[in-house]
């Protein structure tokens, strides 16, 4: 994931086959959390994206988990 002025700029998997390209467009962050006072707690910002593929725009959910600093998609828009 790469990001610009804090926003996610590129984004590619670990299949690079699979999802691959430059952010076109997004909206966010909404933040959310839960289980705030359980050990395992979560905090995250999700991100609106459409990304220029092969077959042509794709929109995903873009999840930042903040307390393991990683990226991850968590679905598609049809």
């Amino acid at each position: 994931m790469s990001q610009q002025d804090g926003r996610p700029s590129h984004i590619s998997s670990h299949k690079r086959s699979q999802i691959a390209g430059d952010v076109l467009w997004a909206a966010g962050p909404w933040r959310s959390s839960g289980d705030w006072w359980e050990q395992d707690a979560w905090v995250r910002d999700e991100w609106d994206i459409a990304v220029h593929e092969q077959t042509g725009i794709a929109l995903y959910r873009l999840v930042h988990d903040l307390i393991a600093g990683r990226w991850l998609l968590e679905g598609s828009y049809d």
